[in-house]
């Protein structure tokens, strides 16, 4: 029942995605970029969601579950680039310093220097949301691998007491 709903939503997502994707052939309005991030997070966040489900669940913990792991981990890089993406459409150069075009790739890399904290400092953070969304993005950097490690391994421990 439960994963039949979590279905059904994201074909809804899925399909509104692809209403506001091809509705940016016909014109460009900054409200609609930011609603298309908006369904591109929603539909990575379901994913994320569904993807931890079953990596999550009982039984041996196998190489399949730990790529899902990393999958969820570059979602959440992504979700957080459609978010700085947002940010910079709403704010401009007022939101990132070092970023002159709203281009999701360079965003895309700044996320992924943050939520690894490796930061080289070429594109950084001017107003209070953009740090406050790089500051999150980080801790969820530090905190997901460390939580998801010991998770597999006390599920590879159960699993082994059992067999």
């Amino acid at each position: 029942m439960f994963n039949s709903i979590i279905i059904r939503i994201l074909l809804f997502v899925t399909l509104a995605f692809l209403v506001f994707m091809g509705s940016g052939i016909f014109l460009f309005s900054r409200s609609l970029d930011i609603i298309n991030n908006i369904l591109i997070a929603a539909f990575c966040l379901l994913l994320g969601i569904i993807v931890l489900m079953r990596t999550f669940r009982g039984g041996p913990v196998t190489f399949h579950r730990i790529q899902g792991a990393i999958v969820v981990y570059l979602l959440i890089s992504f979700v957080f680039a459609l978010l700085y993406h947002s940010l910079f459409i709403l704010n401009g150069s007022q939101a990132f310093r070092g970023l002159l075009v709203s281009d999701r790739e360079e965003l895309m890399y700044f996320s992924l220097t943050t939520i690894t904290t490796t930061g080289y400092g070429d594109i950084t953070p001017v107003n209070a949301a953009a740090r406050s969304l790089t500051n999150l993005e980080a801790l969820i950097g530090q905190l997901y691998p460390a939580i998801l490690i010991s998770r597999l391994v006390t599920l590879e421990v159960e699993y082994s007491r059992k067999n």
